[in-house]
């Protein structure tokens, strides 16, 4: 059983664009197609809302690509090539990249390039609030200390 969100998590994201929640049967193939069962929390976002797109923060956007197109994207960015594990779930609306590391327990949300896949910025949160309140906080002048990497 999925845990419902808590209200940070809505509260960061009142002002992004929803869709539809995923079905179970949606997320049972998520989990067919890439081998791995994502974190719950992860879940219970798609579940409230099958692809999130807009504003979060003062000056930051995120775009989760709803769960039907992760493995697609995951392949066309050649992520698994030069990063073996990851799963790509979204992206700020521009270069950077979101993804999963599946290859470590408990699975971290990672910051990369999706032009330059050397640049592999690393993990931005244990915890979809973790990963949220990251994005929501990050300023470009000053980016927030990470003390996940």
């Amino acid at each position: 059983m999925i845990s419902p969100l808590d209200h940070r998590t809505i509260e960061i994201l009142k002002h992004c664009d929803r869709s539809p929640g995923a079905t179970t049967h949606e997320l049972d193939a998520l989990t067919e197609s890439i081998g791995v069962r994502l974190p719950d929390d992860y879940l219970a976002l798609i579940s409230y809302s099958n692809g999130i797109e807009g504003p979060v923060g003062r000056e930051n956007y995120l775009a989760l690509w709803p769960i039907g197109e992760l493995a697609k994207l995951t392949r066309g960015y050649r992520v698994s090539e030069k990063h073996p594990g990851h799963v790509l779930i979204g992206s700020d609306g521009g270069d950077t990249g979101y993804a999963f590391d599946t290859t470590k327990d408990p699975m971290p949300f990672v910051e990369l390039s999706l032009s330059c896949l050397e640049d592999y910025r690393g993990a931005v949160g244990r915890t979809l609030l973790e990963f949220l309140n990251y994005i929501h906080d990050y300023h470009y002048e000053r980016p927030p200390h990470s003390p996940w990497q």
